[in-house]
């Protein structure tokens, strides 16, 4: 069951996942990762000391969009690995653009995961991931749905 959610009310956002159950691991409901609970109750919580000066805005876009966001079907739906984020273009990712910087982007990013793992919280790249792959044992369907676009976009606003 999917529940809708108030975009305008961003702290209290929840968001039930595909798989019908309402609740994350302990009974706890589980929540859509904006950036007001990623700055708020992940970033700022977990990674003040270790985010090098960082804001926690450039850093969640870098998460989604990049790290997270180049996942594909073809990549088996898998984030970039760190290796691979540390080789990406300083044209495709110009924010943060030396090695050190990315290394650190990428360890707030694995932190994040596990967090967000052992809470049962999601992202928006999470929900995508989700619908993708129920439709891979739906040819006909993902056919479909891949002749409406050829990319997905994920605005958090």
């Amino acid at each position: 069951m999917c529940r809708l959610f108030d975009r305008n009310n961003f702290d209290s956002q929840e968001f039930y996942g595909f798989d019908s159950t309402p609740s994350a691991p302990g009974g706890r409901v589980r929540r859509l990762i904006n950036y007001n609970v990623f700055s708020t109750q992940y970033f700022r919580k977990a990674y003040q000391d270790r985010g090098g000066g960082f804001e926690p805005d450039l850093v969640f876009a870098e998460i989604l969009g990049i790290i997270k966001g180049s996942t594909s079907i073809e990549r088996d739906f898998k984030p970039l690995s760190r290796e691979e984020y540390l080789r990406v273009s300083t044209r495709k990712a110009p924010v943060f653009t030396d090695e050190a910087s990315r290394d650190r982007v990428y360890s707030i990013y694995e932190e994040y995961e596990r967090r967000k793992r052992s809470l049962g919280d999601l992202d928006d790249i999470d929900r995508v991931i989700k619908v993708l792959k129920s439709l891979e044992g739906q040819p006909e369907l993902m056919g479909q749905v891949q002749s409406l676009f050829d990319e997905v976009y994920v605005d958090g606003m």
